[in-house]
């Protein structure tokens, strides 16, 4: 979802303790596009080696459409990868859906960079689901936006990675959101206000 994060300073208010507030809300995608958002999640102290991946399909209204969570044990700590995987679902789901115009966002610049060209991976298995997400793309969208959101406007992709790694076993929702990702997407529309620093 594309949430306005403009930083004018006039958008940024400091509270009476001090710490810099701003409000984000979600910002309609163009042209009937749909947006598709995806993500992941860890835990630094976490032992199991899963990583939690979730991904959103949502309609020009805010709608959701589509969702999915799983938890990945087969990447190691690779989190590019990860979120690479999460991403070629996501697709997977809007391709179903028969979308056309596609706005895909993630908070991970490197995912986001290598999508754009910006950086090639080296490694044969980044190379692979890569070049299988281009592939996805190229085939069956009629115009695609790529952009990096923050990690604050990324909540409802990072609410469903959460959902995949704490119960580590895959889930995949159609037109009904469940109920914790719900309301962050209601919050989305309507808006909130977010710390951003002291």
């Amino acid at each position: 979802m594309a949430l306005n994060l403009n930083f004018n300073p006039s958008n940024i208010f400091c509270t009476e303790q001090g710490t810099y507030i701003r409000f984000i809300a979600w910002i309609p995608p163009s042209d009937d596009s749909w947006r598709l958002n995806f993500g992941s999640y860890n835990e630094d102290d976490d032992e199991s080696g899963f990583i939690g991946v979730g991904c959103l399909l949502r309609d020009d209204k805010a709608v959701f459409k589509a969702g999915y969570a799983d938890a990945y044990s087969d990447c190691g700590d690779n989190i590019t990868l990860v979120e690479l995987k999460a991403l070629k679902v996501g697709l997977l789901l809007a391709v179903k859906n028969g979308v056309d115009y596609i706005e895909i966002e993630g908070d991970n610049s490197i995912v986001v960079r290598i999508l754009k060209g910006e950086i090639i991976p080296l490694c044969p298995v980044l190379k692979d689901i890569t070049a299988e997400c281009v592939e996805i793309m190229i085939k069956s969208f009629r115009q695609i936006i790529i952009r990096r959101i923050d990690v604050n406007g990324n909540k409802g992709a990072t609410g469903l990675a959460i959902v995949g790694f704490d119960n580590q076993k895959t889930f995949s929702w159609q037109n009904e959101a469940p109920q914790g990702i719900n309301k962050i997407l209601i919050n989305d529309v309507i808006g909130r206000w977010i710390a951003i620093g002291r």
